[in-house]
């Protein structure tokens, strides 16, 4: 019962912190990498649902229940890695991420 007060914090406590870091300017130039993902986070959002579910589900590689919280750790690292360097090289050429174009151009479609 405890945890479900004491996540909820630290997560909080942990945006916080990265919030007050970004706004020192020796911390930015360690933290700006995040905002790439942050500027495509639809596109992030969709990529890891879609790489998480091949790697777990048995339509995939099926390794649900078979990795280890450390492997799974690391497996997140290296999604979360390949995303920053996917985000970094896309919105050096474009200016928003493709998901984020095309629900804009859903969104005003007729306008």
């Amino acid at each position: 019962m405890l945890k479900f007060i004491t996540w909820p914090f630290g997560a909080i406590c942990i945006m916080s912190l990265i919030a007050i870091l970004f706004q020192k300017a020796r911390w930015r130039k360690y933290l700006h990498p995040f905002s790439y993902v942050g500027r495509m986070a639809f596109t992030n959002y969709i990529m890891q649902t879609v790489l998480c579910t091949f790697i777990f589900y048995s339509y995939g590689l099926g390794m649900f229940g078979k990795v280890s919280d450390v492997a799974g750790l690391g497996i997140t690292i290296v999604i979360f890695a390949l995303q920053m360097l996917f985000s970094k090289l896309w919105l050096s050429r474009f200016k928003t991420g493709p998901l984020e174009w095309a629900w804009r151009k859903f969104t005003y479609w007729g306008r």
